[in-house]
């Protein structure tokens, strides 16, 4: 699928037509109960994109595959969740009563660079742990997008040996909490202008789907929702963007992002979110609801036998499921082999033609192509041929939500 011509995500906001009391915050890892944030509004982006294009109904039908099905599936937590979506609805009647006298009861480490023209601190000198895995490099290069962030929960620093401390922090909280490979920023920036390389130039970040491979994400340490950063913290962004584009690593047609245009959060916080604004090359994002992960990226085996096309389009239903196993991924490559691990569970163990899902939902949010937008999926007799199947990577049977995800507390 192309790049471009992807719609905006629009967050679930705090409405009644959709969840009520979600909050953001990523720089803690959940093992959650439910899907996170990301997850969750890159099914609504998704399915906004499906609309956008032709393949669902403006006024589809969203359903949870236990509704058509006798199953667990989605989990307690995730189908509760469900229902206050929009266009939550029920399946038809006839179709449901003829699918239960049918089935019953079946149902590496990072390389140093040197940067004469302008000063970072380099990865050994703020003393970084190797990542996890060798971490993949950039897919294109200059890349067209720069992305900001700050770091609510990290304070800033203002001396050097602060700022290496800050930076080893940080790295921590990724690999333990977060389970990355790796901390997961291009370069990060002090209060006093110091900038440090986190994964530096070459290698992709994680951080967000749809632009991995293809932007530099910089953070500025610090809670910016009030205040904003001061004159250096500015100057040195604009000098490391500048110096990119003179060594040929960021285009100078770029366009400048913030963190919270793509993904459901409040990153960066206001102050520097209004900043940006009036900073050079703002733009707006292509569209996060792209497939970030195609079938060829993530090593798809042909099907078994074609399957077949859709008979109604845009398709009127959209149908939810969760994985129960494997029951998450944490990162690109981990989400990859999930997808592989799904597909040999379908073909070989279930007997079906290929993974049975339209899309796939792991890591913050990554999307990844099961049989697409045109072809129907599998294990939903009578619903195949006229729904997009989207499953959300993990185990979502238990009923505890935490306040974390929500403003009430569930357990």
């Amino acid at each position: 699928m192309p790049y471009n011509n992807y719609p905006e995500i629009h967050p679930l906001k705090n409405d009644k037509s959709n969840l009520h009391g979600l909050t953001y915050d990523y720089f803690l890892y959940l093992s959650a109960d439910i899907p996170n944030d990301g997850m969750v509004n890159a099914v609504q982006g998704l399915i906004n994109y499906g609309i956008s294009i032709g393949k669902i109904s403006a006024n589809y039908t969203l359903l949870g595959h236990r509704q058509l099905i006798r199953s667990k599936c989605p989990g307690d937590a995730l189908f509760d969740l469900m229902k206050n979506w929009p266009h939550w609805g029920q399946p038809d009647a006839d179709v449901l009563t003829q699918m239960v006298l049918d089935f019953g009861e079946e149902i590496e480490d990072i390389h140093s660079m040197t940067l004469p023209s302008f000063p970072v601190i380099l990865r050994r000198e703020w003393g970084a742990k190797p990542s996890k895995s060798p971490l993949q490099q950039m897919q294109e290069v200059p890349v067209p997008f720069v992305i900001i962030h700050d770091t609510p929960i990290f304070k800033s620093c203002s001396s050097m040996n602060q700022c290496k401390e800050r930076m080893r922090e940080i790295q921590q909280n990724y690999q333990e909490d977060h389970k990355s490979d790796d901390i997961d920023y291009s370069f990060c920036i002090g209060s006093n202008g110091i900038t440090m390389e986190a994964r530096g130039w070459d290698l992709m970040t994680n951080h967000t789907p749809g632009y991995y491979g293809r932007s530099i994400e910089i953070a500025l340490l610090g809670n910016f929702k009030t205040t904003a950063p001061n004159t250096s913290m500015v100057n040195a962004v604009q000098g490391l963007i500048n110096y990119g584009i003179t060594i040929g690593k960021i285009s100078p047609n770029y366009t400048l992002l913030a963190h919270r245009q793509l993904h459901g959060s409040n990153c960066p916080g206001d102050a520097l979110f209004n900043l940006m604004k009036r900073w050079p090359h703002w733009g707006q994002p292509e569209g996060s609801a792209k497939t970030g992960i195609k079938r060829i990226e993530w090593g798809a085996k042909p099907p078994k036998s074609p399957p077949e096309q859709m008979q109604e389009v845009p398709v009127p239903f959209v149908i939810l499921h969760d994985t129960f196993i494997p029951k998450s991924c944490h990162s690109m490559n981990n989400c990859k082999e999930t997808m592989r691990e799904l597909q040999r569970n379908h073909q070989d163990d279930r007997g079906y033609k290929d993974i049975a899902y339209s899309f796939c939902i792991g890591h913050k949010g990554l999307i990844m192509e099961g049989r697409g937008w045109d072809l129907s999926s599998g294990g939903t007799p009578g619903y195949d041929q006229k729904s997009i199947a989207i499953a959300i990577i993990g185990d979502y049977s238990s009923k505890c939500i935490t306040p974390y995800h929500f403003k009430m507390n569930h357990c």
